[in-house]
């Protein structure tokens, strides 16, 4: 009897556990799909369990299927460093780890012991002595079979069996709200970039320029914007079809693409017209980098479907030395696609350049029909 009675305490005190710990889980999924952006989602998640369920430390790999690796995107507690060794872990290596296996096997791990287990995921057992830490767990973040992540986290006791399984539980969780804030990251990139030429779209040009001038009135930094423009495109379209045309506007954007810095921005402004955004360039250096591009292109022939093509373009660009002047980013276009215009005017396959104080009424003549992005 008195073994029953016992019996039945566990019980009940293992019911309260359960239910203290759903609790803990509402809460820490009311706060995870609060979060909008995905690195937020992420820290979230780390940071539950490190609030809610005393986790020493919590990390999140995402997994990349293009490089088959794990990525460490997010890390909370007494480690939160992101860019360490550890930071990418590839999956098709020979040798498998603990993270590499709970990834490819899609199943939970747990160890009670980490500090004597020659497979724990931690190098470094002294370290993980001296910091008190004694039990790991990581769940696979799986949905409909696919990988998304890896979700581990480091704790100073021992974790029971309602704990694991209620972890399981927030692992689905946490695996919906990442998927989630990655569709709707996805859809936003989908909605800034275009298309055919994988280019950044005039909407983000607005939002990035707006914020690029800023910074370089902050520190002084020069700033070019060049509107590059295809010379005859229509010719192209009406002589061998829009799909011919469509292959000369990709090759050109990844001409483009790979002419300027990483930190530079390409985009296309629409039609056959590009623009270009380069960070600390001045007057000169920007007439040396288009004169090149220009050079380039010229000098290229085009492989398409209807055989092999020529074309040049004509580039306009004006400079800004922002040295705490505050100029606003319709008057950097509006002067570069003046610029632009010179250029067509004065014969094609050519770069030309106005400053910005340029009087750009006095300077062009076209209808608003045909250049409605200079509307005042």
């Amino acid at each position: 009897m008195e073994n029953l009675r016992k019996e039945l305490e566990e019980i009940r005190r293992e019911y309260r556990q359960l239910i203290t710990y759903l609790r803990l889980v509402n809460k820490m999924r009311e706060r995870v799909t609060t979060a909008l952006e995905l690195q937020e989602v992420l820290d979230e998640i780390c940071q539950s369990l490190v609030d809610y369920f005393g986790a020493a430390f919590a990390r999140i790999w995402l997994y990349n299927r293009e490089s088959n690796e794990l990525r460490l995107v997010s890390s909370r507690g007494i480690y939160t460093r992101t860019d360490g060794s550890r930071s990418v872990i590839k999956l098709g290596t020979f040798k498998k780890g603990k993270l590499q296996r709970i990834a490819l096997e899609k199943v939970p791990h747990y160890s009670n012991s980490i500090q004597d287990d020659r497979d724990s995921p931690i190098r470094d057992p002294e370290w993980a002595r001296r910091n008190g830490l004694v039990s790991f767990a990581g769940y696979p973040l799986v949905l409909r079979d696919e990988l998304v992540g890896v979700m581990v986290f480091f704790s100073r006791n021992r974790l029971s069996e309602t704990i694991l399984e209620v972890m399981s539980l927030y692992a689905s969780l946490a695996t919906l709200a990442i998927r989630d804030a990655q569709l709707i990251t996805e859809q936003k990139e989908l909605a800034l970039t275009d298309p055919l030429t994988k280019l950044k779209n005039r909407r983000y040009l607005g939002m990035y320029l707006e914020e690029t001038l800023k910074v370089s009135r902050r520190y002084g930094d020069s700033l070019t914007v060049a509107m590059v423009d295809i010379d005859h495109f229509k010719k192209i379209n009406d002589t061998y079809g829009h799909p011919v045309g469509d292959e000369v506007l990709a090759s050109l954007a990844e001409i483009l693409r790979s002419s300027v810095r990483e930190s530079d921005l390409v985009v296309r402004y629409g039609g056959e017209e590009f623009t270009l955004v380069l960070q600390r360039t001045n007057r000169e250096r920007a007439k040396n980098v288009l004169e090149r591009i220009r050079e380039d292109i010229a000098g290229r022939v085009f492989d398409t479907q209807a055989g092999k093509l020529s074309l040049t373009v004509s580039i306009g660009y004006t400079t800004c030395d922002c040295n705490g002047e505050k100029v606003r980013m319709t008057r950097f276009l509006r002067v570069a696609d003046a610029a632009l215009y010179r250029a067509k005017e004065g014969g094609r396959n050519r770069v030309e350049f106005l400053p910005l104080e340029t009087d750009i009424d006095g300077e062009i003549h076209r209808s608003e029909e045909e250049t409605p992005h200079l509307r005042p």
